[in-house]
């Protein structure tokens, strides 16, 4: 008995899990289309409702951060930013926004050592 339902909880929670990422990508193009027309406050509802489903979702982590920065909250776009390194691993795009809100606070060899390792296209590419 033990076991069917065992199978029957695996079964559901993959089916819930299929059934969710679908949303979780719709919540993640409607805030892409926020961030376009520079509605940031409106894509950061949208980005938290997609992680809110899957809080893997990297894409939408990555945006969420984006916006904040874009609004000047930079706690929480600091949070998102190392989250999303701790998660996804280090890449050069979170490098330049945590130099950048380094940089903001005054902390200039904290901001050289995130963005010293990047190139002169890593940075243009970086920058939304």
């Amino acid at each position: 008995m033990l076991s069917i339902v065992g199978r029957l909880t695996s079964v559901l929670l993959f089916t819930l899990t299929a059934l969710a990422q679908p949303q979780a990508a719709s919540f993640l193009g409607k805030g892409n289309q926020f961030m376009q027309e520079r509605l940031f406050q409106r894509a950061i509802d949208e980005f938290e409702r997609a992680l809110g489903i899957e809080p893997s979702l990297h894409a939408a982590r990555y945006q969420l951060a984006v916006c904040f920065f874009a609004l000047g909250q930079n706690d929480e776009s600091r949070r998102e930013f190392e989250l999303l390194k701790k998660q996804a691993g280090p890449s050069h795009e979170t490098s330049y926004y945590l130099g950048r809100i380094l940089l903001l606070e005054g902390d200039s060899s904290g901001a050289i050592r995130e963005l010293a390792p990047l190139t002169k296209d890593q940075i243009g590419r970086a920058h939304v």
